[in-house]
């Protein structure tokens, strides 16, 4: 935070777009953090027109990323939900959208130091004590900000993709892990989202134009 104000990057990590901050950028007690970005954001208000959320829950998201002190990783990483009409900001869960930003964050605030070619980022998700490993294209110690042909069905512009895995490689990894007792499910049978269990839309003879109301 600096007698200017405080520094922040917006960006869409998948589904989702949030605010990334730097964690010294935002005050240390959680108490006057919380009340800071629900102020950022807008909330309480239906519509956020006083702040930057876009008066949905997939918008109304904040990343807090710091250098992390751990020997084993390069940056922490806490996800926070703010509500939209309550004064309410939550980091009972994490978010697989907003943390796929979290890498390129990382490289462009000074966190880490960018390689030629590919940089991989080594996370830790406060919410839920995991870790994630975000990989990214890097050119001349940036990432480069040019469109790479990626693109989500429903959306104008192409965009940059991020890999994840585990800190071992591997893309199996429990990164958003449900309630499965609570519905009746054995542990083994989808108690977690796999990146390599997403079917193809096509194969199930769906386009990828459905509205959130129509899945």
């Amino acid at each position: 935070m600096t007698p200017d104000g405080i520094a922040c990057m917006m960006m869409r990590g998948g589904t989702s777009k949030g605010a990334y901050f730097l964690a010294d950028d935002l005050p240390a007690d959680a108490g006057e953090r919380d009340r800071l970005l629900l102020r950022i954001m807008g909330s309480p208000d239906p519509r956020q027109i006083d702040g930057i959320g876009g008066a949905d829950p997939l918008t109304s998201k904040v990343a807090v990323v710091r250098a992390s002190a751990r020997p084993d990783f390069d940056v922490d990483f806490l996800f926070l939900q703010v509500f939209v009409d309550q004064a309410l900001v939550s980091d009972s869960q994490n978010c697989g959208n907003i943390l796929a930003g979290v890498g390129a964050f990382a490289v462009e605030r000074g966190l880490v130091e960018a390689a030629e070619g590919e940089t991989a980022i080594r996370i830790y998700m406060e919410n839920t004590s995991q870790s994630a490993v975000a990989r990214i294209r890097t050119a001349n110690g940036r990432w480069p900000t040019g469109l790479c042909g990626r693109r989500i069905d429903r959306r104008g512009a192409d965009s940059r993709s991020t890999r994840l895995s585990d800190l071992y490689g591997r893309r199996r990894f429990k990164l958003w892990r449900i309630a499965a007792d609570r519905l009746g499910r054995k542990r083994d049978r989808g108690c977690c989202l796999h990146p390599d269990r997403q079917r193809n839309a096509g194969r199930c003879h769906a386009g990828g134009g459905f509205r959130p109301d129509g899945v």
